[in-house]
């Protein structure tokens, strides 16, 4: 089980609770939430040594909404109207990962989809040499793709995007 998971596991066994309106509770209070790099919600607690641990608040209301079911394998935690800031329990579902894409709006999606393919479909040449992809010069010089970028991005001689 991942980290995370047992923060989570942990958090509810030390009477950790997500309201309906998705706060954090902690002995009737609420808890201060900060929020990670991709927007979720999360608080801090300690873990079993004393070391402080970010649950994350989806995750804690999947746990009380579904138990030790929401940790199986191929599970994920779904935003069923696909705001991840909404942790309110009828919003949060379990489900595999084709749903959970599923749950974010179709134009979303979209763009997402033609985002992720602008940094695999270009032509690029690399060392005089054309190639369909970044991904297919750096596979020939034993790079990563972001090296190929790198020194694109720099200038360097035979190195374009086209």
């Amino acid at each position: 089980m991942s980290i995370t998971n047992e923060a989570v596991k942990l958090a509810f066994n030390k009477g950790y609770r997500i309201s309906i309106n998705g706060d954090v509770l902690y002995k009737g209070r609420v808890v201060n939430k900060d929020y990670n790099k991709s927007g979720r919600a999360r608080f801090r607690m300690k873990d079993i040594r004393k070391k402080p641990v970010n649950v994350p608040v989806h995750k804690l209301q999947a746990y009380q909404k579904f138990g030790e079911s929401m940790f199986a394998l191929g599970i994920q935690v779904r935003h069923l109207d696909g705001n991840h800031l909404n942790n309110e329990p009828n919003n949060i579902a379990i489900g595999t990962p084709h749903d959970n894409m599923m749950d974010i709006p179709k134009e979303e999606r979209i763009r997402k989809a033609i985002h992720a393919s602008s940094f695999i479909s270009k032509n690029v040449i690399a060392g005089d040499i054309e190639f369909p992809s970044y991904c297919a010069a750096a596979r020939h010089f034993g790079i990563s793709d972001n090296g190929i970028r790198r020194r694109i991005s720099l200038g360097w001689v035979g190195y374009k995007e086209l």
